[in-house]
């Protein structure tokens, strides 16, 4: 991470406000190179110094009526990934170790799993050539919500058939790569519905939602744990979060993929939801 900052380039709009316009336009053709873009524009209007201002601005087009429900549906699924992910990376070796057998032992079985990440990266480059954001969550949340019943029931009936030996590798190694599939996304949906003059604002508060749930989940496990003396409660109460959260994605108005980001809180880009809410009559 070190060695690789040297290789970054300073934020355009840092530079503009600092009265450096023409460093700003030399990062800003670097990019329109890099994407391949042939029409991007480089002029621009430099920013303003109000900076309490602009965050009181961009606060009140995030939670406000256009925004609201994409931005809380954002948090909230940045969430659920976290605590997923690094619900996972505590809870694994103890339920490997202690309660599940896997036929290996539960170091290498925790191999195994970090391997099992490496296709979650593939999957996220690869849906976004055939499937738009909200149903790339929706479909693999609904995935990820097989896996880890799948492992539950398998690991909580001691392996006993066939089946279950099966159940516990599919859902192990699903959970592994769907984890990181999702997070991807997540993150991309995050930064994506938001126009770039409150971009850093809306995505950092989805991120560090999210973080909220990376601290929150060992002690989750733990006192789940403690409270119901099984390692499964954990997971179920995981498979509920994702299922609440695939629904609450299902409605969110707006899609991403393969559009025009906006430039600014005037555009406006909403499409019809996967789901459409019940007309009252």
């Amino acid at each position: 991470t070190f060695l690789s900052v040297a290789f970054l380039n300073e934020s355009p709009s840092w530079l503009a406000s600092r009265g450096r316009e023409g460093e700003a336009r030399e990062v800003l053709s670097k990019m329109v190179e890099m994407n391949g873009s042939r029409c991007a524009k480089l002029e621009f209007n430099a920013p303003k110094k109000t900076v309490y201002a602009n965050v009181q601005r961009d606060l009140g087009f995030i939670f406000g009526p256009a925004m609201l429900y994409t931005t809380l549906v954002s948090c909230f699924t940045c969430f659920c990934m976290n605590v997923l992910y690094y619900g996972g990376l505590y809870a694994f070796p103890q339920v490997l170790s202690e309660d599940v057998a896997t036929g290996t032992s539960p170091a290498f079985a925790l191999l195994i799993g970090c391997f099992w990440e490496a296709p979650g990266y593939i999957m996220a480059l690869s849906y976004d050539r055939v499937m738009g954001r909200r149903l790339t969550l929706v479909f693999n949340l609904t995935a990820l919500v097989v896996c880890v019943l799948a492992f539950v029931h398998g690991g909580s009936n001691n392996q006993e058939s066939m089946v279950e030996y099966v159940m516990v590798r599919f859902g192990y190694a699903g959970y592994k790569c769907l984890a990181i599939t999702l997070n991807l996304v997540a993150f991309t949906y995050a930064a994506e519905i938001y126009p770039v003059s409150c971009r850093v604002t809306g995505s950092g508060l989805s991120i560090g939602v999210g973080r909220i749930g990376a601290v929150t989940a060992p002690l989750a496990y733990e006192w789940t744990r403690e409270f119901s003396g099984t390692w499964t409660t954990f997971f179920y109460i995981l498979a509920c979060l994702v299922i609440l959260d695939a629904t609450l994605v299902a409605f969110l108005p707006f899609e991403t993929r393969g559009k025009v980001l906006k430039e600014s809180m005037d555009d406006s880009h909403e499409t019809d939801p996967l789901c459409q809410p019940a007309e009252c009559t």
